[in-house]
């Protein structure tokens, strides 16, 4: 019987390991079922069995991540699993962390006071728990309570320096009422200092640097970024939207290299626009077209179609368009009348009937 139990347990470790999760749960099953059915228990102290539980949990949650998190039935299954870890040792911090970060990983509905309660208990049992502590800022912002967060986050700092934990104050400093772009640059080049393999950091920093103002600097992020990534076309339209008023030829060849690494709808919208500048009216529909037929169509293609037929004085097609953006696109009135395309139709009676029919 020993022996038998040890064998799961070993074979469940090591597939575990491997990441053959699936093989891993049926071992470890296999185990649980000793120890619950067939007073196994009796051969192993409580701190051991917890682990089963936890590893099983683990395992259950590797398997199919998308239903862990997204389906109830499988989310129950692995806290139960938790449940009964913890019951076993419930001294122990790292199972409070873990039961934590599961509840804080769920789409199907929201945990996060439970995985605040169980960061709490984790840092009950070891008030100087970093893990716990900065899943627990974690929590705080996503809540909306960032100087609780920050405070929380630059107590972890004080302990040592971790890119996580330099990224999440910074998102809180980004997103708080009173936001402090400055700061959450300087968080986020500090998370890049310790972490440069990470896109989104270079993508934070630079929109901090947006909201102060400075687009120069958002600019030298992304050419960070793409000096590191130079194959992402997603980066090269954010990188020509920046350049769009600023270096406008700069931004055509942003859009373009975007187009010719995917046919990047946005990429098509936008240098349709810059064509709009320069008149050139039949490339413009050309691009705007591509945007409006591609399976992933931006829906600013509309009114960007409306655009180009408002300059090129062609009124019919530009109601036309112009009607299916109010449709699907703006969702301000003042969008509508600061774009400078528009203005020359104000006073006419059919601007006005399709602006007056949106509930704004």
């Amino acid at each position: 019987m020993r022996d038998k139990l040890e064998k799961h347990i070993q074979a469940g470790l090591k597939l575990f390991e491997e990441r053959d999760y699936e093989g891993a749960y049926s071992e470890l099953s296999q185990a649980i079922y000793q120890i619950e059915e067939e007073e196994g228990d009796m051969y192993m102290n409580p701190s051991q069995i917890s682990e089963i539980f936890m590893f099983r949990a683990s395992a259950m949650m590797a398997m199919d991540n998308h239903a862990a998190y997204n389906e109830e039935e499988t989310f129950q299954e692995a806290l139960q699993d938790y449940e009964s870890a913890i019951d076993y040792d419930p001294k122990n911090p790292l199972l409070y962390n873990l039961r934590g970060k599961t509840y804080m990983r769920a789409t199907y509905q929201d945990f996060l006071e439970e995985a605040k309660e169980d960061f709490n208990k984790a840092l009950e049992i070891n008030p100087k728990d970093a893990s716990a502590m900065k899943s627990l800022g974690e929590v705080l912002s996503k809540q909306g309570q960032f100087d609780q967060a920050i405070r929380l986050l630059s107590q972890v700092l004080e302990e040592g320096k971790d890119a996580e934990s330099f990224m999440l104050r910074g998102v809180a400093n980004f997103k708080k009422p009173r936001a402090d772009f400055a700061a959450a640059a300087a968080d986020f080049e500090r998370a890049i200092e310790i972490l440069p393999q990470l896109d989104e950091l270079y993508i934070w920093r630079a929109q901090s640097f947006q909201n102060l103002g400075d687009r120069q600097s958002a600019v030298k992020e992304y050419n960070r970024l793409i000096d590191r990534v130079p194959n992402i076309s997603d980066y090269y339209v954010d990188r020509g939207s920046l350049l769009h008023n600023m270096d406008p030829e700069a931004a055509m060849k942003d859009y373009s290299y975007a187009i010719k690494l995917d046919q990047h709808p946005l990429a098509y919208n936008n240098r349709a626009s810059l064509y709009v500048k320069k008149r050139l009216f039949d490339l413009a529909i050309q691009d705007a077209e591509k945007a409006l037929n591609h399976p992933q169509s931006p829906t600013v293609a509309y009114a960007t179609m409306a655009e180009i037929y408002a300059n090129m004085n062609e009124s019919d097609q530009m109601y036309k368009f112009l009607e299916l953006a109010l449709q699907h696109y703006y969702e301000d009135i003042l969008d509508v009348y600061d774009n400078e395309a528009f203005k020359p139709y104000h006073q006419e009676e059919e601007f006005q009937k399709l602006v007056s029919k949106k509930k704004w």
